[in-house]
Order: structure tokens, then C-alpha cells, then sequence
């Protein structure tokens, strides 16, 4: 992708987890709300879903709450490598 495929008002949301920091661009950030982590949605098979494992689950049938422990440590994602250096 190059800079002119991203909006120019995208955003970067910043998370952490297993000791690494990474950023998420995003178009659009619809709103900040706080949730109890076991009072979540059990995320249920869906169709292109490949592993249920990286959702914490859903919060108010609307927002799939990401798993970024089980993210970063995917390995088909290359977490903690160095990139954009040239």
C-alpha cells in the first residue's frame, strides 16, 4: 500500500501486549467505552473467520473485542521483526 490509499484523516490506535507495542490504522474511531472482559459475548463461528482464539469476544452484539496476546503471538503475523527499514 502507499500513503495515498490511506485517508488523510485515518488514525493510529497504539496497543500493547507480550511486551510489544504496535499500531492500528483505522478510518474511523466511532467511540471509547469501557468493558468487563468476562461479561463479553462468546464469539460465535462465522463465516471467513479463520481462528475464534484471537477474540476476547463481543461487546454489545456490535464490537468484536480483539485478543492481541493471541494475535502477537501468531506466528503468520511476524510480530516483533523490524519493519519499513530500507
Amino acid at each position: 500500500m502507499h500513503d495515498e490509499d490511506y485517508a488523510e484523516d485515518a488514525l493510529i490506535i497504539v496497543v500493547s501486549a507480550r511486551g510489544i507495542q504496535a499500531g492500528v490504522l483505522v478510518n474511523e474511531v466511532i467511540g471509547n467505552d469501557e468493558f468487563v472482559v468476562n461479561k463479553l459475548d462468546t464469539p460465535l463461528p462465522t463465516r471467513g473467520v479463520r481462528d475464534l482464539q484471537h477474540l476476547r469476544g463481543i461487546y454489545r452484539g456490535q464490537v468484536a473485542v480483539l485478543n492481541m496476546d493471541s494475535l502477537f503471538s501468531d506466528p503468520v503475523l511476524n510480530v516483533g521483526k523490524p519493519v519499513g527499514k530500507s
